[in-house]
């Protein structure tokens, strides 16, 4: 499962009575540094809360299962012994290397709570619309936190993407064991292409225009990359109308300045999520909105409207793309069958909202070097 940080959870109960029992938690010592290692630091209380039943931070829960699992718990050696007992109890997989904490977050955990009112780190900008533009560009995050993913970066980028993928689309009892390779092969299915294939076609665009592909900056490391194809207006309509899927565009049917934008991805980075606590989907939205300004031609000789396209490759992008004023054009995407859906926006007057949105775009060239 992706490790959100604007997702919540609490321990169950009985996993928390049974640990108490068993005389298994973890020293905070030893929790502290394992967060600090693994998860880029906790603060002072979230074991106590953990104990307590409160709902917290995702990661505060998979670093308790790591702080558990963790070798080195000679500090309480009784942890890890307690942990497997409680999972073959209640039907959960073998502690084996390859079973990822995060995995296990629906056995021992309640279901995810969202956007808790007293975390500012939960607001997810992709799902807030156009009231968070203002947000990522006011403090300069886009010249900070937004850059064009390098040639040597790619594949190992362009296979977090596809990771992502598959942990949002595999069933709830399939997360609870998922690897990497069982993640990718439910991401192959889902999208229609292999994942060397697409690692081809991307590196194709990346190779015609850098800014095609753009990394989200965390801290330390990306957290996120985005992708958008700025299509020639036949091509656009073809991959509107169902006719060709996003993959099958080659860079004949790319062109710049375009009025016709193609948001193929907008990803955070699963691996990498971990150990940045930063709130990744700011930085993504930072991201498509410098691809976005330095793709369209926004001047007052250009056509009416800038028209945008994505897909609802998974639930929560359908969601987010809804928020954004994207609507269905009632298409498929050709092999993968997920939704086509569109927005476009008025250059000129409009509404409020794309008023907005247009004099975004045209600030961000002001406040960045990108290209």
């Amino acid at each position: 499962m992706p490790l959100r940080p604007d997702r919540f959870r609490a321990l169950k109960s009985d996993f928390r009575e049974y640990l108490t029992r068993r005389g298994a938690w973890p020293p905070h010592k030893h929790y502290r540094d394992y967060m600090i290692q693994h998860h880029g630091g906790a603060s002072g209380n979230m074991l106590t809360d953990l104990r307590q039943g409160k709902t917290v931070a995702e990661k505060a829960s998979i670093g308790l299962i790591g702080a558990l699992r963790c070798a080195e718990s000679s500090a309480n050696p009784a942890s890890q012994e307690a942990l497997a007992t409680y999972l073959e109890t209640e039907g959960g997989p073998c502690l084996a290397d390859d079973i990822r904490n995060e995995s296990l977050l629906d056995l021992l955990c309640e279901s995810p709570a969202e956007n808790p009112a007293h975390n500012p780190e939960s607001t997810d900008f992709l799902q807030r619309g156009v009231r968070g533009l203002w947000d990522v560009v006011a403090d300069r995050l886009i010249v900070r936190h937004s850059r064009p993913c390098a040639t040597e970066e790619l594949r190992e980028h362009i296979l977090q993407l596809c990771t992502s993928v598959g942990n949002a689309m595999a069933s709830k009892k399939e997360r609870l064991a998922l690897t990497e390779p069982r993640a990718l092969e439910i991401a192959e299915e889902h999208m229609g292409i292999d994942l060397e294939t697409y690692q081809a076609k991307v590196a194709e665009w990346h190779h015609w225009k850098a800014m095609t592909v753009h990394l989200a900056l965390g801290r330390k490391r990306p957290t996120g990359l985005t992708i958008i194809l700025p299509l020639t207006p036949a091509a656009y309509e073809a991959v509107r109308s169902g006719h060709c899927a996003s993959f099958e565009c080659t860079v004949d049917d790319l062109q710049l300045p375009s009025q016709h934008l193609l948001m193929e991805a907008a990803c955070p980075m699963v691996a990498h999520l971990q150990s940045e606590p930063a709130n990744p989907t700011r930085a993504l939205l930072a991201s498509l909105l410098v691809q976005m300004a330095h793709m369209a031609a926004l001047h007052e000789n250009t056509p009416e409207h800038l028209c945008l396209l994505s897909f609802a490759g998974t639930p929560e992008n359908r969601k987010r793309l809804q928020k954004q004023q994207f609507r269905s054009t009632g298409a498929k995407m050709p092999k993968s069958g997920v939704e086509v859906m569109e927005r476009r926006v008025a250059i000129r007057a409009g509404r409020s909202i794309d008023f907005i949105t247009i004099a975004t775009l045209r600030h961000i060239p002001l406040i960045s070097n990108d290209g």
